[in-house]
């Protein structure tokens, strides 16, 4: 077979009010701290089993059982490295192996496209160049049939802006499933972090400034090639990033 992967053309909805909060074990810091943290980011899946393990015997499942109970998911989909991929974050690779022997949900291979998948394009000097640098996604095989709009729950190690979570989302919607919800292992503080996890989803509210304050986010966005020039497509803190960055250093 040919190794070469299958690019959809993403697809980018805007974020229904229903789409939950992200539910996570615990802060961030409970991840940083682990002496396995830095192997688990540089590639090695047993320290990445090890940090998932441990966070499974010492928090509590109930926010991540209670999101699957609501989502009711046919499959998972994990911020997964490309195949073959060295040096790559393999804690949401353990995350998912952990989900699937708890729930028996098979994961979708849906996997960061390969220019995409080393830590170094996730190390820019400021928020808007990590804002820019979205990940691109794609299938190294032929999916399962999508028939019926399977409902899937996404899955990553952190969530800080949910870029990642707004791009995977995207792709499932152009492969034809149903991204309904999204679980982490942890979320890095922020004003859209609170007792039901970390918001995803703007309020009404921040849409209303984000147009009153930048008219010309749809055509800035379009000449980015970032989230297909739609600006309800964004995340919660990712129209708080807009909202502080000048338009004159935006593109």
């Amino acid at each position: 077979k040919s190794s070469k992967t299958m690019q959809m053309q993403p697809i980018y909805k805007n974020w229904p009010n229903s789409f939950p909060p992200v539910a996570v074990f615990a802060h961030v810091s409970e991840l940083t701290a682990s002496p396995d943290f830095k192997p688990a980011k540089r590639g090695d899946f047993d320290a990445a089993l090890r940090i998932v393990t441990g966070f499974a015997d010492r928090f509590s499942w109930w926010p991540i059982d209670r999101a699957i109970a609501q989502a009711r998911p046919d499959y998972l989909a994990a911020v997964l490295p490309a195949p073959g991929a060295q040096g790559a974050n393999q804690l949401p690779a353990a995350f998912a192996h952990v989900l699937t022997q708890r729930t028996g949900i098979p994961v979708l291979d849906a996997r960061k496209a390969p220019s995409q998948s080393s830590n170094k394009h996730r190390t820019h000097t400021n928020a808007w160049d990590r804002f820019r640098a979205r990940p691109a996604f794609a299938w190294p095989s032929p999916p399962p049939s999508p028939a019926g709009d399977h409902a899937v729950l996404m899955l990553d190690d952190v969530v800080t802006t949910g870029a990642s979570f707004a791009e995977l989302r995207a792709f499932l919607y152009g492969s034809g499933f149903w991204p309904v919800a999204a679980v982490a292992l942890v979320s890095t503080p922020s004003r859209n972090y609170g007792d039901e996890g970390t918001r995803l989803v703007p309020t009404l509210d921040e849409y209303r400034r984000m147009f009153a304050e930048k008219p010309e986010i749809a055509g800035i966005l379009s000449r980015l090639g970032i989230a297909g020039g739609n600006p309800y497509a964004l995340t919660e803190a990712e129209i708080r990033l807009v909202l502080r960055t000048p338009v004159e250093t935006m593109v």
